[in-house]
């Protein structure tokens, strides 16, 4: 995985994976499958505590998006487990968050 420069005010959004989290088939024989992907944000901020706070505003903003265009049915957006990954001898501190994209996707039979 790449690494975010060490300058502050630095941000990277990095794919983790896709997982499969489910398969089920309903009585017509249509199969539904719900999906996970997870990104990982990397933010350097200069000053821990303007960098945290941001980071826990940006958490809560993604919580409040619903207008997240559809990968499949019923996608959901949810940012979570914000932590400070880093911090520098010169005060820069370097912040990290997940987010998680949820759908499901529908095949015919």
């Amino acid at each position: 995985m790449d690494r975010v420069l060490p300058q502050p005010g630095c941000c990277g959004l990095y794919p983790k994976g896709i997982r499969q989290e489910s398969c089920r088939e309903t009585v017509l024989g249509k199969r539904i499958r719900q999906y996970r992907q997870t990104y990982l944000l990397r933010l350097n901020g200069q000053g821990r505590e303007a960098t945290a706070k941001w980071l826990l505003e940006f958490q809560d903003w993604v919580d409040r998006q619903n207008t997240f265009p559809p990968i499949g049915e019923q996608t959901r957006v949810r940012a979570e487990n914000g932590h400070l990954a880093a911090l520098s001898s010169g005060g820069n501190a370097t912040y990290e968050t997940e987010i998680i994209v949820t759908y499901q996707v529908k095949e015919e039979a």
